[in-house]
């Protein structure tokens, strides 16, 4: 073929070509137009059925103290509530103060629709005279959005066994203190390590009604962190729940029988008041919540459709604040520690730390502040 020849067809090839790409970014758009449509469909959907709510609780409802902490004033018809309990240094308690800080503002980002129907309450049960060194950070916690009640303690029980057990020196059966908030119809308690990642509405107008219909005052999401990815099922039908999430109905009996079934020996305290929970919330007496309301580490390894979650939850070690303390909470010459947290999530290393990492840069990106 001649160079006059090979010129024009070089240029109708260029032009086939480029007329195959235009074709298939026009395609391409298109299916991205539409996948935003749906989108904006589902989130009009949702969004309508938290105006429907709105509307029968208005804003301005008239307000009054709550009984446990007068200083609070109870303004909506719902409560979400966190706890700061003591911990084992200044430190730490630090860094769990920014971490209810964070969640707040998450909820305030991500999830606004919700404040319509909420009151935002923090709950602290600290004991001063034993532990003056850890002081609360009030204008910090404030400026995220949290109302502050300080509360008293509720005791772990005594024992030489368990005395080391952080979750019991940290007084976490306060968090018990939540069934007393009763001028609230339901409380939605989250732990201080975890963060709101889209709105969380539903758990009030479609999930507390459901709950309640079914005559169950807790709902939960099971607790299948430790099985494998290939027994999906099992995962998310586990017998046990994870209680760094639970919608619970307040009540002053439920709050006594809780209290007075903790020196039971009929139930192992490793994990506290979730043990405590577990117990007596057995299988099929608690509402099961999807996944997606306590979504962890193990379920993004999993690849369980991450992209729908709504409360993203630390569960475990490393915590959201890892990256400011040396990355992780494992020296990099302590085998048995990388060994334990990888069994944990049940995961190759590679997995555990990509994750990890993501996970603590998504909690730094959150302001403390509203």
């Amino acid at each position: 073929m001649s160079a006059r020849g090979f010129v024009p067809g070089l240029v109708l090839f260029a032009l086939v070509v480029l007329g195959i790409l235009k074709a298939s970014y026009e395609i391409y758009m298109q299916d991205q137009v539409l996948k935003a449509q749906l989108e904006i469909r589902h989130w009009n959907t949702r969004r309508k059925h938290a105006e429907r709510v709105f509307k029968s609780n208005p804003k301005h409802t008239p307000t009054r103290p709550l009984h446990m902490c007068p200083s609070v004033q109870q303004r909506k018809r719902f409560a979400i509530t966190s706890m700061l309990t003591r911990t084992q240094n200044k430190e730490d308690f630090y860094f769990y103060q920014l971490g209810a800080a964070k969640l707040a503002s998450s909820i305030h980002l991500w999830s606004p629709q919700v404040l319509g129907l909420v009151d935002l309450v923090l709950l602290i049960a600290m004991d001063n005279l034993t532990h003056p060194e850890l002081t609360v950070n009030e204008s910090l916690l404030h400026n995220a959005g949290w109302s502050l009640c300080h509360t008293a303690i509720i005791e772990s029980p005594e024992s030489d066994m368990l005395s080391m057990n952080r979750f019991l020196q940290a007084h976490m059966f306060s968090r018990l203190r939540m069934w007393q908030l009763i001028q609230y119809d339901a409380v939605l308690s989250i732990d201080v390590d975890a963060i709101v990642i889209s709105d969380i509405s539903i758990l009030f107008v479609r999930h507390y009604p459901i709950m309640k219909k079914r005559n169950l005052t807790l709902g939960a999401v099971g607790d299948g962190l430790l099985l494998p990815c290939t027994n999906a099922n099992a995962r998310r039908s586990a017998a046990d729940f994870n209680a760094g999430v639970i919608l619970l109905q307040p009540d002053m009996k439920t709050f006594r029988r809780l209290v007075n079934t903790i020196n039971s020996q009929e139930y192992t305290k490793e994990l506290a008041e979730q043990s405590l929970l577990n117990h007596v919330y057995s299988f099929r007496q608690y509402y099961q919540l999807p996944y997606t309301f306590n979504t962890h580490l193990g379920n993004i390894y999993c690849n369980e459709r991450v992209k729908d979650a709504s409360i993203l939850h630390y569960i475990g070690a490393p915590k959201p604040w890892s990256l400011r303390r040396g990355f992780l909470s494992c020296a990099p010459y302590d085998l048995n520690c990388w060994k334990t947290h990888v069994a944990f999530c049940n995961m190759p290393l590679g997995a555990y730390l990509a994750g990890t990492t993501h996970m603590s840069l998504a909690w730094e990106m959150i302001p403390t502040a509203v």
